[in-house]
């Protein structure tokens, strides 16, 4: 799914995947950081954030760097709701 040409069926896909809000959505989640569109980006950023898992650090803090500024900031306050999460 994350590469299929069709914008919305990405972002139903990092949806789906949200809904699911457990840890072992979190490398599949963090395979959409690479998507070419920013809102599939950061949607995947914010679900990583509300999924709360540690595992997404790393991936938050690479998405922290993104070119768009939307995800950027996202990747911030989802690094801040993990990291408030875990203590």
């Amino acid at each position: 799914m994350s590469r299929h040409k069709a914008r919305y069926i990405r972002e139903r896909a990092v949806s789906c995947l949200a809904a699911i809000a457990s840890p072992q959505v979190v490398p599949p989640l963090a395979g959409f950081l690479n998507d070419k569109d920013t809102t599939v980006r950061k949607m995947a950023v914010e679900a990583l954030g509300e999924v709360g898992d540690s595992g997404a650090l790393g991936a938050l803090a690479k998405a922290a760097e993104d070119k768009k500024g939307a995800v950027r900031g996202a990747a911030k306050k989802a690094m801040k709701q993990v990291q408030a999460r875990v203590g």
